[in-house]
């Protein structure tokens, strides 16, 4: 045997050390008025230091759709969702591109039909399959589109603007790949 199991034990320091980890553990459970200052301290420094600014994000997501036998976008941020159309009831006298209104998950949705605005033939809604859900502040609408095709990010350069002359302020712009960019906010103040 070694000497280490024949030294006698020192009850007195044993029970010094367990009570310092009773002591330890107790403040961990009930920490001190002290205590509790010294870590509010500790986080309110740590959450004060000045945070690098992040670079100016140069990306925009978009959601891409086609119409009229084009490629249109809006920034996903403005769409809320897209369903199929099912029924819509017609707006006798409505202002186009108003034109009529569905009912989408118990509230009535108006509907409009870009092409006008977009100076395309309207020649039958048959096409017109899917809507797609837009939102700015104030109001929503359902855009009828021929079909969702994908969302994809982009570089803000990449869409060259449109002409400041242009008498319809809803046009962004267009990408490299020929996809018309509309400005949400733009179209729905536009055309309420």
């Amino acid at each position: 045997m070694s000497d280490d199991l024949r030294t006698p034990i020192d009850w007195d320091e044993l029970r010094r050390r367990t009570g310092a980890a009773h002591h330890w553990l107790a403040e961990l459970d009930a920490p001190s008025p002290e205590r509790v200052r010294a870590t509010l301290a500790a986080r309110a420094s740590a959450l004060a230091r000045r945070v690098a600014s992040p670079e100016p994000d140069d990306h925009v997501e978009l959601v891409q759709f086609r119409l009229a036998g084009e490629r249109f976008a809006l920034e996903s941020i403005h769409v809320l969702e897209v369903f199929r159309l099912r029924t819509l009831t017609m707006i006798p006298g409505s202002t186009p591109p108003v034109f009529a209104v569905t009912i989408r998950q118990g509230a009535l949705l108006t509907l409009i039909d870009l092409r006008l605005l977009l100076g395309r033939s309207v020649s039958a809604l048959n096409d017109l399959t899917t809507v797609l859900t837009i939102r700015t502040e104030q109001t929503s609408v359902g855009l009828l589109v021929d079909a969702v095709e994908d969302i994809v990010q982009l570089r803000t350069q990449d869409i060259h603007p449109s002409d400041p002359t242009d008498s319809r302020p809803w046009l962004r712009g267009t990408t490299n790949d020929a996809v018309t960019v509309l400005n949400a906010g733009r179209l729905l103040r536009s055309h309420p």
